[in-house]
């Protein structure tokens, strides 16, 4: 039967874990991965599914109720609550926008764009400041 180590012996010969750093070109590209698959299962819902299901409705219900459960989706995001909903409401309007404009791989990119966007620029302040996640 293995017996805990006491205080004594793990000071002696304390564990070491040999732990692999990822490159930043590593974690970019883990960043943009993300951000892509992320990205696009949320255009595929809601600029996809819903508007294909929501044909033959009125558009201005159909884009308020695509701002409203998108910014809702978002409560627990970053930045999170009321300003969370509120700014990912607008970032829904705009990603329709584009959407219509020039179809779901561009809403795709551009949604892409902003998570990797909002990643970078949310990592400095986890980093460097007190503020936390």
């Amino acid at each position: 039967m293995a017996s805990v180590p006491t205080r004594g012996q793990l000071s002696e010969s304390p564990v070491v874990f040999d732990l692999v750093r990822p490159s930043a070109l590593v974690i970019a590209l883990g960043v943009v991965a993300m951000a892509l698959a992320n990205a696009a299962g949320e255009e595929l819902v809601w600029r996809g599914a819903l508007l294909t299901e929501s044909r033959g409705a009125r558009t201005a219900a159909v884009y308020a109720i695509q701002v409203v459960s998108f910014g809702a989706a978002h409560w627990h995001g970053i930045p999170g609550l009321w300003k969370g909903v509120l700014l990912t409401g607008i970032a829904s309007l705009l990603f329709l926008l584009v959407h219509r404009r020039w179809g779901i791989v561009a809403s795709i990119i551009a949604h892409a764009g902003a998570d990797i966007a909002l990643f970078f620029g949310v990592l400095p302040m986890v980093l460097f400041t007190r503020w936390s996640v």
